[in-house]
């Protein structure tokens, strides 16, 4: 749009700017504030951005989609309350040990994920498609160093790019186990 400004180049379009940032946690305030806020919003069309818009600062990018999540609940329990560790450890399934164990049968130590039909219906990438990923303008070891990251894991067979960009994930998002205070 700031370019557009700059060239006096905007079109005869009234153009509707809807920020929200909270899509990691399923955007619970967006349904009622659509509902509260239906004809400020209306439109003919409706662009979605998320994802990489802005690949680096002289690289504009244009995303037509990332990938999706499903979220679920799982709830390990092995008994009605807490136990003291010091006296029943040893002689009760431990709750975070099996959770463990779940989230560990997931993956094959290539990085390929274990889950029987997980791949099912994935369509294999096209030769164009993987130039596309393996083009990206950003050096991938610059792209993970910023966050701390010393070099790339996942699936074989697949560059880190093709993974990023076109291939399926599992990933645990959060989990929580146990006694939370102090001591």
């Amino acid at each position: 749009l700031q370019t557009m400004i700059e060239q006096s180049a905007v079109p005869n379009l009234n153009i509707k700017v809807f920020i929200e940032g909270q899509e990691e946690i399923g955007s619970p305030q967006i349904p009622a504030f659509i509902q509260k806020h239906k004809r400020l919003l209306s439109t003919d069309v409706a662009i979605s951005v998320d994802g990489p818009t802005i690949i680096a600062e002289d690289v504009p990018g244009i995303c037509l989609g990332v990938k999706g999540s499903v979220a679920l609940q799982v709830d390990v329990q092995s008994s009605d309350s807490d136990l003291h560790s010091g006296i029943y450890g040893g002689i009760k399934m431990n709750p975070a040990i099996v959770a463990s164990h779940l989230i560990s049968s997931f993956h094959h130590a290539n990085g390929s994920i274990a889950v029987n039909g997980f791949y099912q219906n994935c369509v294999e990438l096209s030769t164009s498609d993987k130039d596309d990923f393996n083009s990206y303008p950003i050096d991938l070891k610059s792209d993970l160093a910023q966050f701390g990251i010393a070099h790339d894991f996942g699936e074989d067979g697949y560059t880190a790019r093709e993974r990023q960009f076109g291939r399926p994930t599992l990933d645990i998002l959060g989990m929580s186990s146990g006694y939370f205070q102090e001591g």
